[in-house]
């Protein structure tokens, strides 16, 4: 049986994000350099403080040649003391033809985020807006606070910042099955 992290009442949640080598390290280096911590203490929790270690390596794939994100989050997380593993890629990633921005599981404290479906423009923002709101996903999975309360997910004092599924066009969350199946489209 899978152990949840515990993410309330510990002072310090690390983050870890695992890079493909090429853009998706520049890119998350970007992000992890312009204040992550910061901005998830006040987008996500103030309670906690939040620590991200960035790592540049080749993903690991599997003989289906796709990133085994639970297998990955089981060995790596405790190896490095990390309460989340954060991949970013720039493999695609597909649900029959649609393109996938990311997977999460909550219960296992794991996000992949695939940068050909986030396009071409403001990748950064978009990838620093994904991670915001996946990170809060995870975080609110594990407290006693209700969805929707806390911290406001917003870009600057006054604005509400629209979320993943406003910005990235027509955009679809699909629930896995308990045995990690992805249910498919008919």
């Amino acid at each position: 049986m899978q152990q949840q992290p515990e993410i309330a009442g510990d002072a310090v949640r690390r983050v870890g994000v695992v890079a493909d080598p090429g853009l998706p390290s520049r890119v998350a280096a970007a992000v992890v350099d312009r204040g992550l911590a910061d901005l998830l203490s006040r987008r996500v929790s103030c309670d906690v403080r939040w620590e991200v270690e960035l790592v540049g390596e080749t993903l690991p794939l599997n003989e289906q040649r796709r990133v085994p994100l639970l297998e990955s989050a089981a060995r790596r997380k405790p190896e490095r003391g990390w309460d989340v593993l954060v991949y970013v890629t720039d493999l695609p990633r597909c649900l029959d033809t649609q393109p996938v921005v990311a997977d999460l599981s909550t219960s296992h404290g794991a996000v992949l985020i695939s940068l050909p479906a986030l396009g071409p423009f403001r990748l950064r923002r978009h990838v620093t807006d994904t991670l915001v709101h996946l990170l809060r996903q995870i975080y609110q999975a594990h407290t006693e606070a209700p969805p929707g309360t806390g911290a406001k997910f917003r870009s600057r004092p006054g604005r509400l910042l629209r979320c993943p599924s406003q910005w990235a066009g027509p955009v679809r969350e699909i629930t896995a099955g308990e045995d990690g199946s992805t249910p498919r489209s008919p």
